[in-house]
C-alpha cells in the first residue's frame, strides 16, 4: 500500500491538492472508493463545495456515526442517540451520586477525557473517578445513548467486529486534510483499521500548525504510531503561494522542521512587517484603529482586514472601538450571524417542502444535506441540464445500479418524507411542534451533533422555538426562507481568536497584544504557543502589523524578526 505524508507550509494550496488527488481518483476509479477525511466541518464542507458535491468530506466524527448507523441498521436496530453536553453533563453528575464520591463533577469529566481520548491508563485516575466514569457509562448505555466520544470508541467497535460494515469499507483510496491535527489514540486507531485493506493513503500535514494539543493532538505521537511497520514516503510542499517574502520571513523563525524551507512565491513587496509600540494599553487600541484607517484608505475592503488576538477579552476594547466609530465586524468562527449558514437554509428547504410536499422546486437545496455526496455529477446524470424534479427522483428508484447506494438511500428518504409530510400543515399539531417534527425528520440536528457544533444546535432549536409567534407553518417557513436569503453582514471587518484564524487568509492582517504573557500564553503549552503565533503571522497575502505597549514586555517570538518599529503616538 502507497502510504504517503505531504508537508505543507502556510499558503502552500494543500486544500487544493486534496481536491486535485480526489479529481485524479474520480477519472481513474470513479465516484465511489475514494474517502476524504479532515478535522473541522468547515473544513469538511469546504472540501465538498470544491467537488462540487460529488465526494464528500468527512470529518472524523462524521465517518464514525455513519459507520455506526450502518451497524444498526445491519442489525435492524435504531442507532443510539448521542448526549450533547447539557445531557452528558447531567449523567455525570448522576453517576458520581451513584457511587457516593465527593469528587467535583468536572474534575471527573476530565479524568474521564485523559483516559478516553489521551491515552492515559486508567489506573492513573483515582478509584472514586473510576467508579463514576463506569457509572457514567452504564447510564448512557441504559438509555441507548453515546457522548461525543463514545461515536469514535462505537465505530471503531463496529468496524472491528460487523464484517458488513467492515466490508462497505474495503479497499478504499483514503485522504485526510489537516492531519496534522489527528487525535493519534481517538481518531487514528479507525484510520489504523481501514488502512488494513486500503489501497492508498494521502495526508496532508502541517505540523507547525498544531493548535489542538488541548484535544489530543500529538504530531510525535501521531508519527511514531503511522510510521510503526509501515513504509512512509514523505514529501515537503514548501512554496507558499499566499504571503509576501517579508511576511514569510518574519513567520518563518516561529516554524517547525517541517516549514523552515519555506519560500514565498510572491517575493518581495519593499513592505516590511510593522511593530507598533503604544506608549499605554488605550493607545494600542488607538494606534490599531489608526492602521486600520490607514488601510481602508488603500483601498483594502473591510472583508479583507482581520484583528487578531490570543484571547476573545483581548479583543473586546477592539470590538467597542469598531462600534463607536461604526466601522462593520464580524466575529469569525463565533457564528453571530447563524442564518448564514448551510444547515439553516437547508432547513428552510425543508420546512418549504413540508409546506408544499408537491413543491420540487426546493429539491436542489435540500437533496445533499445532511451531505452525502449528491453532487454536481450525479445531479447531471439524474436530471440532465433540467431542474431536479420528483420524476427524476422516482425514476432513479428505477435504476438504483446507476447511482451509489448512499444517493439511493437519500432519494428513499426524501420520497418518505414527501409521503410522511402530507397534510402536516393542517394538522392538530402546533406550529412549534410542527417545526420540531421537520428538523428531527431532517435528521439536520442529528448531523450537527455527530459534528460536536452545539453552537449551531442551540441556534437551530431556539429558531424552532420562536415558530410559536407565527400563525401557521407556512408563515414559519416563509419568513425564515426570507430571513436566509438577506445580505448578510459578512462584508465587515474580521476579528477572531488566533485558533479562529486557523485556515484563513486576508490582504491585511493586525496582531493586537502581541506581549509576553498573551503571546505566548505565561502557562500555555510552550510548543502550541509557538505554534500559534505562526499561524497568525501566516495569515495575511501583503500586510502585517503587530501591535505592543510599553506596560507590557515585548513577546519573545519576536526576536530577531527584521521589523520596522513604529512608536505611538
Amino acid at each position: 500500500m502507497d502510504f504517503t505524508v505531504w508537508n505543507g507550509c502556510p499558503g502552500s494550496g494543500k486544500t487544493d491538492k486534496v481536491k486535485k488527488k480526489a479529481e485524479e481518483n474520480i477519472e481513474k476509479y470513479g465516484l465511489s472508493g475514494t474517502l476524504i477525511i479532515t478535522f473541522s466541518r468547515p473544513g469538511a464542507e469546504e472540501i465538498t463545495k470544491r467537488l462540487r458535491g460529488d465526494m464528500q468530506g468527512f470529518t472524523h466524527h462524521g465517518l464514525g456515526w455513519k459507520v455506526i448507523r450502518m451497524g444498526a441498521k445491519s442489525r435492524d436496530e435504531k442507532a443510539p442517540r448521542i448526549a450533547d453536553e447539557k445531557r452528558a453533563r447531567r449523567a455525570m453528575e448522576q453517576a458520581i451520586v451513584d457511587v457516593g464520591t465527593a469528587l467535583e463533577c468536572q474534575e471527573v469529566m476530565s479524568d474521564m477525557a485523559l483516559v478516553r481520548e489521551r491515552g492515559m491508563e486508567k489506573e492513573s485516575i483515582s478509584p472514586d473517578a473510576k467508579k463514576a466514569i463506569d457509572r457514567y457509562l452504564e447510564i448512557l448505555k441504559d438509555g441507548k445513548m453515546i457522548d461525543f466520544t463514545g461515536i469514535m470508541e462505537r465505530a471503531r467497535w463496529e468496524l472491528e467486529n460487523n464484517p458488513m460494515v467492515s466490508a462497505a469499507y474495503d479497499q478504499l483510496r483514503i485522504i485526510e486534510d489537516e492531519f496534522h491535527d489527528t487525535n493519534p489514540y481517538l481518531e487514528w486507531p479507525i484510520i489504523e483499521i481501514l488502512l488494513r485493506k486500503a489501497q492508498s493513503f494521502d495526508g496532508y500535514a502541517s505540523p507547525s500548525q498544531t493548535i489542538y494539543r488541548f484535544r489530543g493532538a500529538n504530531w510525535p505521537m501521531l508519527k511514531e504510531r503511522f510510521s510503526m511497520g509501515r513504509n512512509v514516503r514523505e514529501e515537503a510542499l514548501n512554496l507558499n503561494y499566499r504571503s509576501t517574502k517579508e511576511i514569510v520571513d518574519a513567520a518563518r523563525l516561529l516554524a517547525g522542521p517541517d516549514a523552515r524551507d519555506m519560500v514565498s512565491e510572491k517575493g518581495p513587496s519593499g513592505e516590511r512587517v510593522q511593530l507598533v509600540d503604544a506608549i499605554r494599553p488605550e493607545m494600542e487600541v488607538d494606534a490599531a484603529m489608526r492602521q486600520i484607517a490607514i488601510w481602508r484608505r488603500m483601498g483594502i475592503p473591510d472583508k479583507e482586514i482581520a484583528v487578531l488576538g490570543r484571547t476573545h477579552n483581548g479583543l473586546l476594547a477592539i470590538e467597542r472601538a469598531l462600534r463607536l466609530r461604526k466601522i462593520p465586524y464580524q466575529l469569525v468562527g463565533n457564528k453571530p450571524d447563524f442564518l448564514a449558514g448551510s444547515e439553516m437554509r437547508a432547513y428552510a428547504g425543508y420546512l418549504r417542502l413540508a409546506r408544499d410536499p408537491m413543491d420540487d422546486g426546493i429539491l436542489e437545496s435540500v437533496v445533499d444535506y445532511p451531505p452525502c455526496g449528491f453532487g454536481a455529477r450525479t445531479r447531471q446524470m439524474m436530471r440532465g441540464d433540467d431542474v431536479l424534479s420528483w420524476d427524476h427522483l422516482i425514476a432513479a428508484l428505477a435504476e438504483p445500479k446507476k447511482f451509489r447506494p448512499q444517493v439511493i438511500e437519500r432519494v428513499r428518504k426524501i420520497l418518505d418524507l414527501r409521503e410522511e409530510w402530507y397534510g402536516l400543515g393542517e394538522s392538530k399539531l402546533g406550529v412549534r411542534e410542527k417545526a420540531e417534527k421537520v428538523l428531527d425528520d431532517s435528521e439536520i440536528r442529528d448531523y450537527l451533533m455527530t459534528e460536536g457544533d452545539w453552537t449551531s444546535i442551540t441556534a437551530m432549536q431556539e429558531t424552532v422555538n420562536g415558530a410559536v409567534e407565527f400563525s401557521s407553518l407556512g408563515e414559519f417557513s416563509e419568513k425564515l426562507e426570507e430571513c436566509t436569503k438577506e445580505p448578510r453582514a459578512a462584508d465587515g471587518i474580521k476579528m477572531a481568536t488566533l485558533h479562529g484564524s486557523k485556515g484563513c487568509q486576508w490582504d491585511a492582517v493586525l496582531i493586537h497584544q502581541f506581549a509576553d504573557g498573551l503571546i505566548p500564553m505565561s502557562k500555555g503549552d510552550e510548543i502550541e504557543e509557538r505554534n500559534l503565533a505562526f499561524v497568525g503571522l501566516s495569515r495575511p497575502r501583503y500586510h502585517l502589523t503587530m501591535t505592543i505597549n510599553r506596560s507590557a514586555k515585548i513577546s519573545p517570538f519576536l526576536m530577531g524578526m527584521q521589523l520596522e518599529n513604529t512608536p505611538w503616538p
